[in-house]
C-alpha cells in the first residue's frame, strides 16, 4: 500500500471514531479522535515509510523484559538495586531494537525514558544513544509518583512536540495506557501522531517482520 492510499485510509477512519482526552485524570486535556490502524495494512513498508505515512512524531516504548511486577518496598530511583531490572534477554531485546531504528535511519529529536533502571537501560541499549531522564515517563504504578502530576507533565510535553519533530520515549505499560488506551507488551511499540491522534501499536512479531524487510 503506498502512502497515498494509506493516508486516504486514515482520512477515512476518522468517521467512525469517538473524542478521548490525550490522557485520563487530566481535565484540561482537549479531545481529540483516536484512530487505531491495523499493522495488516502496512505490511509492504518499512519502518520508516510507517512514520512517514502516518506522520508520527512520537514512539512510546515499553521497557524490555525484566522478570516480576513492580518494585521492591524498598525502592529508590536513585539506586538501581531496589529496583526490578532488565533480565539478560531483555538487554539483548533491546539491543535489537536499537538495530531495527539503526537500519530505518531513524534520527530522534529527542529520546526520553522514565528515571527507573529498567527503562533508562532499555534506552541506552538501543545504541548507547543519548538518553534524557524525564519524570513525566515514571510509572504511578505503585504509588511512588503522583498519577495526575505524572500525566499532567507528561501532556504538557506531547502538546509541544510539532509533527516535523520525533520522539522516542521509553517508559511503562501504565504510562503507554493512560495516553493512548493500548495494551503494550514489553519492548513493544505505539507509532502516535499527535494532534490526529493516529496510533499504530507493533508487536514484538510485527517488528521482526520490519527488521527483515530492510534484509
Amino acid at each position: 500500500m503506498n502512502t497515498l492510499y494509506i493516508r486516504i485510509f486514515i482520512i477515512l477512519n476518522l468517521f467512525f471514531l469517538h473524542n478521548y482526552s490525550l490522557a485520563e485524570d487530566h481535565s484540561n486535556s482537549d479531545k481529540i479522535k483516536y484512530i487505531i490502524l491495523d499493522f495488516k495494512n502496512f505490511e509492504s513498508q518499512t519502518l520508516d515509510e510507517i512514520i512517514k505515512a502516518i506522520n508520527a512524531n512520537i514512539i512510546f516504548m515499553r521497557h524490555e523484559k525484566a522478570p516480576g511486577t513492580g518494585d521492591p518496598d524498598n525502592f529508590s530511583k536513585f539506586d538501581c538495586s531496589t529496583q526490578r531490572n532488565l533480565s539478560q534477554e531483555g538487554r539483548q531485546l533491546s539491543k535489537q531494537t536499537g538495530h531495527l531504528f539503526k537500519q530505518s535511519d531513524l534520527n530522534f529529536n529527542k529520546i526520553l525514558s522514565s528515571e527507573w533502571c529498567r527503562s533508562f537501560d532499555t534506552a541506552v541499549l538501543l545504541d548507547n544513544i543519548k538518553v534524557e531522564k524525564f519524570s513525566g515517563l515514571n510509572t504511578f504504578y505503585q504509588g511512588f509518583v503522583d498519577k495526575k502530576e505524572t500525566l499532567l507533565v507528561l501532556n504538557n510535553l506531547i502538546k509541544n512536540i510539532s509533527l516535523k519533530q520525533i520522539y522516542l520515549m521509553v517508559t511503562h505499560q501504565d504510562i503507554i495506557t493512560a495516553i493512548t488506551g493500548l495494551p503494550v507488551g514489553s519492548g513493544e511499540l505505539i507509532l502516535f501522531n499527535y494532534p490526529k491522534g493516529v496510533l499504530l501499536p507493533l508487536t514484538k512479531e510485527q517488528m521482526g517482520k520490519l527488521a527483515k524487510s530492510r534484509t
